[in-house]
Formats: C-alpha cells, sequence, structure tokens
C-alpha cells in the first residue's frame, strides 16, 4: 500500500510494510475449495471472487461478488428455460474500518495462529514516521517501534491497520419462477454458476421433498471447511434448497481481511445455494459493528418490511422463515418486538405450513457455555413464537450441537417449538465444554463435536430431521502430522470424541455420529394447540397447559406412508 503526503507541491512517497492481507492468516484459511481464478489479497485488479447468492423478494435472487475491478461495471447474465436470458445492471460500494487484533487471532484454541511478526511489521511505523523528509519537527505523531503486538483497535494514525475492502457488488435477478433452474456468470468471472429456485407450494407439484441445509458459528478452520465441504455434498446430492447460518460466519473478529478468506472458503456452496443469515455476537464486536457484515450480506429486509437487515422474513417454499436480531432491542414496543408481531400475523399455513425462526443467540442451552445469556429476548417473545406455533427455532452461539423436544417456559409441550442449538459449526474458539448435570427432560440430544443439520420435509406434517458429524476438537496441539491447521482438530468422524487438554466431552453419547428425529406438525396437532394457548390465555386451560407444558414428552411420530 502507497501513502502519499503532499506540501508545496513536492510529492514524497514511501512504502509502508503492509503484508498482503491473507498472508497474516493461518494455512487454513486457503480452502482449496474455490476455484483457483483470483485472490484478492495478492492484487490481482481484475479478480471476481466471493460470490454467493441470497433471496431477495418474491421471484427474486441476489447475486453478491468482490472485485477490485472499478472499471467494469457491475452486472450479471442470467439465463433460464425457454431460451430465456437477460443482463441485470448491479451496485458496488466499499468501506474502510480499523483493524481489531484479538487475542485468538495468535492463540486460537484450533487451527493455526495468525502471524505475530507480520502483525508487529504493520503495527511498527519507524520506518516512515522516525524522521520527516519535509518538515523539520522530528518524528510524526504516527512512529511506533513496536516489538511486541499490541491487541485491541489499531491506531487510526497508523495506516497500515485501516483496511479497505475490494468493491462489494450486489445485482437482483427478478422474475424468476419457482422449481426452475437458471444459469449466471458474474462480470468479469470466469465461470458459469447455476442455482434452482424453491417450489410453489400451491400448485401442489414438486414442493416435496424440500431440504434445509442447517448451520452456525462457522469460522474458518479445518473443522469449518469440513462442515462447509458436507453442506456442498449434501447440496449436490439430495438438492438442498437453501442453507440457513444461524449467526457468527466468518469470525473475522475485527480482523478484516478473514471476510474476504471466508468469502472464497464458502463460494462453492454459496455460489449455488442461497445462505441466509442472521448476525451474531462476531459480527458486532471487536469493532465489527455489523459494518461488514451488512455490507456484504444484504437480507431481504425491504421486502418483508423491516427497516433494518438485522432482522427479516421470507417464504421459501414450503417454510416462512422468520430472522430475528439477538443483539437489537426485543422488549414489548421495540421496533424488533412489534415487526414480529406483525410478521406472525401474516403467516399463511395454507401457503407456508412449516415456520422456522433463526436467531444467534440460544433459548434453551444445556452447556455451561453462554448459560442464559438470552434469557431477556425468552420472556420477551416466547410468547408470540408459542401463539404463532412455530415448528423450529435455530440458533448457535454455543459452540456443540444440541436438540431439544418441544418445549415452551422449560417444561416438554408438544404444541412448543423444538430448539436446535447448531454453535458446532467449528470455529477457532474450539468445542464449549462441560455439559451441565443432570441433562433436563427436554433435552433430547447434545454433544460437544461440529456438524451440520438437515431438515427434509416430506409434507405439510411431516419432516425428518438429521445432524452428522464433521469433526471433533482434539487434545493435540501440534495438530495431526504435525500440521498446525489441525491443531486441535480430529478429522475422524466416525469415532472420534472432543477433548481438550482438562477435558472430555461428558454428553450421554459422546461417539454417537449421527442424530435423526421425526418431526410432526399435523393440522389437527396446531388447531389443537391453539385452543389451549386461547384457553390458558383465559383461565380455563389444564394444570400442565398453564404452567407451560406437558411433563412427558409425546410419543415419537411414524414417519408418513
Amino acid at each position: 500500500m502507497l501513502w502519499a503526503c503532499f506540501a508545496a507541491a513536492v510529492a514524497i512517497t514511501v512504502d509502508i510494510p503492509r503484508p498482503p492481507a491473507s498472508r497474516l492468516l493461518s494455512a487454513d484459511s486457503d480452502d482449496g475449495l474455490a476455484p483457483p481464478v483470483c485472490n484478492l489479497a495478492n492484487q490481482q485488479r481484475l479478480c471476481v471472487e466471493q460470490v454467493h447468492l441470497a433471496f431477495g423478494g418474491p421471484g427474486e435472487m441476489v447475486v453478491s461478488w468482490a472485485t477490485a475491478d472499478d472499471e467494469t461495471r457491475p452486472s450479471v447474465v442470467y439465463w433460464g428455460p425457454d431460451s430465456f436470458s437477460r443482463t441485470v445492471n448491479g451496485t458496488a460500494a466499499a468501506y474502510s474500518q480499523l483493524l481489531y487484533v484479538g487475542s485468538e487471532l495468535l492463540a486460537p484454541a484450533m487451527g493455526a495462529p495468525g502471524d505475530e511478526r507480520a502483525i508487529i511489521q504493520m503495527q511498527n511505523t519507524s520506518s516512515w514516521a522516525s524522521a520527516l523528509s519535509i518538515f523539520p519537527f522530528g518524528q510524526s505523531s504516527s512512529y511506533k517501534a513496536s516489538t511486541t503486538v499490541k491487541t485491541g483497535s489499531g491506531d487510526y494514525k497508523n495506516p497500515a491497520m485501516i483496511y479497505t475492502s475490494p468493491l462489494i457488488c450486489t445485482a437482483t435477478l427478478s422474475g424468476l419462477l419457482a422449481g426452475r433452474t437458471y444459469g449466471y456468470r458474474v462480470a468479469g468471472h470466469t465461470r458459469d454458476y447455476s442455482f434452482t429456485m424453491p417450489p410453489d407450494p400451491t400448485s401442489g407439484e414438486g414442493t416435496y421433498p424440500f431440504s434445509v441445509g442447517l448451520t452456525a458459528d462457522l469460522g474458518q478452520t479445518r473443522a469449518s471447511r469440513a462442515n462447509v465441504e458436507l453442506l456442498r455434498r449434501r447440496a449436490e446430492t439430495v438438492g438442498v434448497g437453501v442453507v440457513l447460518l444461524a449467526g457468527d460466519l466468518s469470525y473475522a473478529d475485527g480482523w478484516l481481511p478473514r471476510w474476504d478468506t471466508y468469502g472464497r472458503m464458502m463460494e462453492p456452496l454459496a455460489a449455488a445455494v442461497p445462505v441466509m443469515t442472521t448476525a451474531g455476537n462476531h459480527e458486532l464486536g471487536s469493532g465489527e459493528g455489523f459494518v461488514s457484515y451488512n455490507s456484504r450480506y444484504p437480507m431481504p429486509h425491504t421486502a418483508s418490511d423491516s427497516p433494518t437487515n438485522l432482522w427479516y422474513s421470507i417464504d421459501v417454499g414450503p417454510v416462512h422463515l422468520i430472522s430475528l436480531c439477538s443483539y437489537a432491542a426485543t422488549a414489548p414496543g421495540s421496533l424488533q418486538h412489534r415487526w414480529l408481531r406483525r410478521d406472525l400475523a401474516r403467516i399463511d399455513r395454507s401457503m407456508t405450513p412449516w415456520v422456522i425462526v433463526m436467531m444467534h443467540a440460544p433459548w434453551y442451552n444445556t452447556n455451561s457455555g453462554h448459560k442464559g445469556e438470552a434469557e431477556l429476548m425468552r420472556q420477551h417473545m416466547e410468547a408470540d413464537l408459542y401463539e404463532a406455533g412455530v415448528d423450529l427455532v435455530l440458533s448457535g452461539h454455543v459452540h456443540a450441537y444440541e436438540r431439544t423436544l418441544p418445549v415452551y417456559r422449560g417444561l416438554v409441550d408438544e404444541c412448543g417449538p423444538i430448539y436446535l442449538n447448531l454453535g458446532d459449526g467449528g470455529n477457532y474458539e474450539g468445542a464449549y465444554m462441560p455439559w451441565l448435570m443432570p441433562q433436563p427432560n427436554f433435552s433430547a440430544f447434545r454433544q460437544a463435536t461440529f456438524g451440520v443439520g438437515l431438515l427434509t420435509i416430506v409434507n405439510q406434517s411431516h419432516a425428518w430431521y438429521n445432524w452428522s458429524r464433521s469433526t471433533c476438537m482434539s487434545a493435540n496441539g501440534s495438530g495431526a502430522n504435525g500440521d498446525p491447521s489441525l491443531a486441535h482438530i480430529n478429522l475422524d468422524a466416525e469415532s472420534c470424541i472432543s477433548r481438550s487438554s482438562s477435558r472430555t466431552d461428558n454428553a450421554e453419547d459422546p461417539y454417537a455420529n449421527q442424530d435423526g428425529a421425526w418431526i410432526m406438525r399435523s393440522s389437527v396437532t396446531r388447531q389443537r394447540c391453539i385452543e389451549q394457548y386461547n384457553a390458558t390465555l383465559h383461565g380455563h386451560g389444564d394444570a400442565d397447559a398453564q404452567s407451560g407444558g406437558l411433563v412427558n414428552p409425546p410419543a415419537p411420530p411414524s414417519p408418513p406412508p
């Protein structure tokens, strides 16, 4: 990077030691999955990368990508059935932020550490700020002779600690028909991609089965990559219609070039399957302030009458998806709460018989990590979700996997949602242990390992849910065969168990590599639940209904014929 100072018509240009962004990342940022067409960190101006999809409004798909090419107009050509072909122009914008150096960058719980020497080189300004050539006033106020890494926010007086993004481009493809497959190419890219729009549930044809990939807290370690690859293979083999990511995407944590390496890791999956997200605490803290998230991952908030990208809803095939923000006001009367109540009131079960709510921090969590952090949000919103008959609630935040039985107010209740904690995406903070004992009766399965979920909706009343393990946490800090990218990561999904230097996963079945359950939510059950809820409101419900649920879990449903 160059920094130019101008005075009295004399220009002094000085090289600032700022290594390419990817060099400061561990080897696990080079995932080998993305097509090797370019790398913005290597200063290729005409490079196009980080292509990813998200749904827009009805009949729309939003394509986003990153490029350093500021001369080519951002556009996408797309084509489909019946010789359909169209080109749409998009928009491009960049942003700048101070870098933030967190302790996890240098000493992650999993994966290889960042390059400490390169960070010191960036923070040390002595090569250019020790003396000013054009003014006889000694050292610049930017002078720092750093010899150790300073954690925290970068110094605004040091341009090497200011990150400027590539151009973040978006284009909206419109006029798309349900169930149809479309090809597309981003201007400047060398590769064609394709996607399939979700089915129209009112047509009665091709709606089912409809599969949904599930994950959260991904990051970009070797465990993360194993989960992304597992989702990509599922998309190829069973036809995943959408992936839901319940917050904490890149784990850049203020080291902003990690947003670029994350985008490269995700492209093979996200350029073919729309990934719908919500923001987590790692999109907010460490100086992030939702800037990178909102700039790079536009969600359909305008189409769902939301005032912000942080919460929204959308119909995806037979699913009405509601995405909430754990890090915005949730109390009754708040913008988010008022919007939620309006959105729930508009749900048409004849169109979308399944309702899924996604947020980051879990309401029900039996792990020792992040215990009870979302309790106020639960108190503010749980009754609204229960009254509306929400079927599933997805969250992350806790770096482990857990599935509950239908639950309401802490008790098993067939009318309550099933809660899936999917914080087992594989980020560098590692698995959370131990589990709290004894296991509450609403907790059906839990394990402190890494994997992904797949929800296969079979019809209006039945869905099969499966979780598959991909990796475990290992006590081996050197990594298998001395590979630093595998530090504390065990890739033996079939038989591994999570361990740290001081703990072993104390889950009830820590060796199980699969979890599965049928989910049955018939219209008869939903109507009975509505009547039960209304009776409770008017003081006519039985003791269990008034206290929030049934003491014993309902019998597991049989699969549909």
